[in-house]
């Protein structure tokens, strides 16, 4: 399911190291004509994210659509390489990128998961979290509606 906390507001700026230290935007890909996914885990759940958007390469790039994963803590650089990411993998240390999209649980003082597409104006048009976040058909199916 998604939801509509954030949705229609400007996505938080970001600019953080991926996992062969190169640094990356949002701003990127600002104007680019394809959304992004920008998908934010906790340390624990970065290889199932890696997992799910691997998995979802094929019909993200068939929509035009480009990944970010956000990982709210250290990234392991050869778990991202065993698992043979081809998208960015971003350290976010503090967790402070998940903070500013909303994907933090005070209850448990820590990151959630959570999946938020962004149009080419940097605008956040759908987010899902909790089980939604690394569902890929859900996430897949919210960005058709988008992207039609």
């Amino acid at each position: 399911m998604g939801y509509r906390s954030g949705v229609g507001r400007e996505a938080p700026a970001f600019s953080l190291p991926s996992q062969d230290g190169t640094v990356v935007a949002l701003k990127d890909y600002r104007g680019d004509w394809s959304p992004v996914v920008v998908l934010l885990a906790d340390a624990g759940q970065a290889e199932a994210a890696v997992a799910a958007l691997t998995a979802a390469l094929p019909r993200l790039w068939g929509m035009r659509s480009k990944p970010v994963l956000i990982v709210a803590g250290p990234v392991d650089a050869a778990m991202v390489a065993a698992a043979g990411a081809q998208f960015p993998v971003l350290a976010d240390p503090q967790g402070e990128v998940a903070r500013r999209f909303g994907a933090w649980s005070a209850a448990r003082a820590r990151p959630q998961t959570a999946t938020a597409i962004v149009d080419k104006s940097g605008k956040i048009v759908w987010m899902g979290e909790g089980s939604a976040a690394l569902d890929t058909q859900v996430w897949l199916d919210a960005l058709q509606s988008v992207v039609v």
